[in-house]
């Protein structure tokens, strides 16, 4: 039983985590929060000045801009260097769209900083862009806090070395976060995005990439945060240091509701991945485990279309105390590159009202014992 993976331009069964790496260790993801700037100058838009972009530019290497409510079209350039605060001037939100449409609303240079606060992003192409693509460069630092990113083809897309994102909602975007490096997000909502999120360790803002870097070192942490009907796919994790998910809730989703693909450390705990979709007629897996090793604990996985949970390959980890139920397979383990998945799964795990009520095989046998399913 074979999954297509999110993937784009590379053979996923190229990739490889280090050897002997078995069990996910304590390895606790750094959380940016960005330093305020209390004496730094202000600049008030329109009162001041007309436009972000004619105060962004006024503040020099740093500074904030206080935005009255309103709309405003333009495309506002963040310079390498800076630092920058972007700030609604009271609670209602003042709205951003594209001066012009094939240019990102906001463009974060290589090794500048951003913060916004209580502000609607509307893109076109592109609505928050960071680093440079062309060069493989990050944005030194991005932090979203009640913020709207809608109605672009890229809501948020970049690299940064440190992305932060509270208190927001990003929705109805074709790709809503596509973000390589340290990533935390908290208290949000992605939704009704063609494709939720993808959160890579690399250089490049996609899950193209072959292998997980341990000189990289990107971390990523999510924490009551919703993810749901993306029609071709809900969340990919790749080759990053560590990932941390607690309390997500993931549901609708076509293809997979979440991919963990060259992480030697996860932890995926308190969670709920249900109701994963068919795409084109194929897939729809809850939780998809490739070359991955981590700790799934008191999650519930149930109704996605085909395997609640499939593990491929070289991955391990411990599967403890989880509902899994109502889908076609409770837990699949495949075969890839003649290795087989080796997670621990304990007794504890409750499967049931799934077609296949026990752990299955996909290609030929793996040696490893399976646990009889518990009493019901």
């Amino acid at each position: 039983m074979k999954s297509k993976l999110f993937h784009a331009g590379r053979d996923p069964d190229t990739t490889e985590i280090p050897d002997g790496v078995t069990r996910p260790q304590d390895d606790p993801v750094e959380v940016f929060h960005p330093y305020d700037l209390p004496n730094a100058p202000t600049v008030h838009v329109p009162g001041e000045v007309a436009s972000i972009s004619a105060a962004v530019l006024e503040l020099g290497d740093h500074g904030r801009v206080v935005v009255a409510p309103g709309s405003y079209r333009e495309n506002i350039k963040i310079r390498p260097g800076t630092y920058i605060i972007i700030q609604a001037e009271g609670p209602e939100h003042p709205e951003l769209f594209a001066a012009e449409p094939k240019v990102p609303v906001v463009h974060i240079a290589p090794g500048a900083e951003l913060h916004i606060t209580g502000m609607s992003v509307n893109g076109t192409k592109s609505g928050l862009v960071a680093g440079s693509e062309a060069t493989g460069e990050a944005a030194h630092a991005v932090t979203l806090l009640d913020t709207h990113v809608a109605n672009a083809k890229y809501g948020i897309y970049g690299s940064v070395t440190k992305f932060n994102i509270e208190r927001s909602i990003v929705e109805r975007n074709v790709y809503g976060m596509v973000v390589a490096g340290s990533t935390y997000v908290a208290n949000t909502v992605i939704s009704g995005n063609m494709m939720n999120v993808v959160l890579s360790g690399g250089n490049i803002p996609s899950c193209a990439e072959a292998a997980y870097d341990a000189s990289n070192g990107a971390q990523v942490s999510l924490k009551q945060v919703t993810i749901g009907y993306g029609k071709k796919g809900g969340l990919a994790i790749c080759n990053v240091k560590s990932a941390t998910l607690d309390s997500i809730y993931v549901i609708k989703n076509g293809y997979i509701g979440v991919q963990i693909r060259n992480t030697p450390m996860f932890k995926l705990t308190n969670s709920n991945v249900r109701e994963t979709q068919y795409l084109n007629g194929e897939w729809g897996d809850g939780l998809v485990v490739v070359k991955s090793n981590g700790l799934v604990k008191q999650c519930q996985f149930s109704a996605n279309k085909r395997a609640n949970m499939i593990y491929y390959g070289k991955s391990g980890g411990t599967i403890d105390g989880n509902l899994i139920i109502y889908a076609v397979f409770a837990i699949d383990l495949e075969e890839m590159d003649g290795d087989c998945p080796g997670p621990d799964i304990l007794g504890n795990n409750c499967m049931y009202g799934n077609t296949e009520n026990r752990v299955t095989f996909g290609g030929q046998l793996c040696p490893i014992p399976i646990p009889p399913p518990p009493s019901l």
